[in-house]
């Protein structure tokens, strides 16, 4: 199923609960004749995976959308990931806020930190803290590849791998089945706002023509304006922050998005 997945990048965890509040307020708005409760109050179940429910789809989409298939059907706007940016100023010319900051939250989603940090190891434990189901390191971050990814898995966190826009594709090849996704970066990362890089789009397409299950996503510069041409080339998931929390209306925003998808 394809995936729109809001990312927020931000230092203050004031702005960080404001902008899931306002995610939260588009999955009620959109979901406002569903029953939250599970009890039976006589209006629908949420889909699953929707704010956090017991039952999340994991990262190849496996779960609900085939056993729930009735549930899931009932809406087109099912949101229930968020990608948190990780920064160290190291790695990328900007920080964010640290992971430990969101042990304090409640979320309501399944939540896919990107590293954008050179030793993404120090971070898996503050990761597992923070309730983190998915840690998406970069490639060009890490020498040894291999090793990341077995300490990834002893977290038990789905694995994705990140490559920048100017990374050849050859670089991700050989660790792609350890990986539940494939992350193209459609900017030079560590600031939001930037326009996509068109280069990008050959190698999704490359990716997808090597290896038709590999999940793809791409984060960075899409839009309205971009996201039909990168889901015909074989993107899965759509990562979107100015795109979406710019827009005067979120939810009509969020709307447009998933109908470009359809």
């Amino acid at each position: 199923m394809k995936k729109i997945i809001p990312a927020i990048l931000t230092d203050d965890v004031t702005e960080l609960k404001g902008k899931l509040d306002k995610l939260k307020g588009l999955v009620v708005s959109e979901f406002q004749n569903f029953d939250t409760t599970g009890r039976g109050s006589g209006k629908r179940s949420f889909p699953v995976g929707v704010t956090g429910a017991n039952e999340v789809s994991d990262a190849r989409g496996r779960k609900p959308y085939g056993e729930h298939s009735s549930r899931a059907s009932a809406s087109k706007y099912v949101l229930d990931w968020v990608q948190i940016d990780i920064m160290d100023g190291r790695f990328v010319n900007n920080t964010s806020l640290d992971l430990k900051d969101l042990t304090k939250i409640s979320a309501g989603f399944n939540l896919e930190a990107h590293l954008m940090v050179l030793e993404p190891e120090k971070y898996l434990q503050s990761a597992q803290d923070a309730h983190m189901k998915r840690v998406i390191f970069h490639v060009e971050a890490v020498d040894d590849v291999d090793g990341i990814i077995e300490k990834i898995r002893t977290y038990g966190f789905e694995i994705g791998i990140a490559l920048n826009p100017e990374t050849d594709l050859e670089k991700v090849l050989p660790y792609k089945d350890m990986a539940d996704v494939i992350l193209f970066l459609g900017v030079k990362p560590g600031f939001g706002g930037q326009v996509f890089k068109p280069s990008v789009i050959d190698k999704i397409k490359r990716l997808r023509e090597i290896d038709s299950n590999i999940l793809i996503e791409v984060d960075g510069g899409v839009k309205l304006d971009n996201i039909s041409v990168l889901n015909s080339v074989g993107a899965d998931y759509f990562v979107i922050g100015t795109g979406l929390f710019s827009a005067p209306d979120i939810k009509e925003r969020f709307k447009q998005l998933q109908q470009k998808l359809t």
